[in-house]
């Protein structure tokens, strides 16, 4: 049975508005023009970005090469990956791109775009980093996805862009080959509520460990983000956040 989620006291204002507010990795630079024209709902916004990227360990899914000749992803601050992704095809952002003309694109890219688009409604977001047991393995396996506060809620929502129908159909049916169905029932929109008790997506600490064995929740989810690395320096970590 899923984990309850309860509400919680609501973070200090000052840490909200910090996760609303563009870092230079989410910053569109000159293509925020682009955003106003974008849904205004958690699905839509994630429908935004699967018809965008395309993560390359998925692309035969779709009937596309893994790689293409100029893989065209990786890019740290969400301007440059704007660009790139423009240059591929200059719709509206709202129009899906075919398989061929996305961006391809690894978890982070995923997460840091929709974080992007949350802040720049107003929506304090952030990008996460933990162990996911409902991708295709029969191990975890450490995984990027997206989080942002339900003010009618009173909780941090944990939000998986990456999982279109066609992933979501092929990771029940891998599931299901190897005898173990309940990893793939989650809800891609709400992660932290559909989740096993034994199925702790987030790094972080057991209730009762010592101060020191939380250091993972920490590093994933405090104002330096993943790494310990500066929301101010873009180029000078090798993890990149957001």
């Amino acid at each position: 049975m899923p984990t309850p989620v309860p509400p919680v006291a609501s973070p200090p204002g000052p840490m909200l508005a910090s996760y609303a507010a563009h870092s230079p990795f989410t910053d569109p630079g000159v293509h925020s023009r682009r955003y106003p024209a974008l849904p205004r709902d958690l699905p839509g916004l994630v429908g935004v970005v699967q018809g965008l990227l395309l993560h390359p360990a998925a692309a035969r899914l779709y009937g596309q090469a893994p790689e293409p000749e100029e893989r065209g992803w990786g890019f740290p601050t969400m301007a440059e990956t704007l660009d790139r992704l423009l240059a591929l095809d200059d719709s509206p952002l709202a129009v899906p791109r075919p398989p061929a003309r996305r961006l391809r694109a690894n978890c982070r890219n995923f997460a840091v775009l929709l974080v992007s688009l949350l802040r720049h409604q107003g929506v304090p977001a952030r990008r996460r980093v933990g162990f996911a047991r409902y991708l295709p393995g029969r191990h975890a396996y450490i995984h990027e996805i997206a989080e942002y506060w339900d003010r009618a809620r009173r909780r941090w929502v944990l939000v998986d862009p990456q999982n279109d129908s066609v992933t979501r159909a092929a990771q029940r049916a891998y599931f299901d080959s190897i005898s173990q169905p309940e990893r793939a029932c989650f809800d891609t929109l709400d992660i932290s509520a559909s989740r096993r008790p034994d199925d702790q997506f987030l790094l972080g600490a057991r209730p009762g460990a010592s101060a020191s064995a939380d250091w993972p929740t920490r590093m994933a989810s405090g104002p330096l983000g993943a790494g310990g690395c500066a929301r101010s320096a873009p180029r000078s970590c090798r993890t990149w956040t957001a």
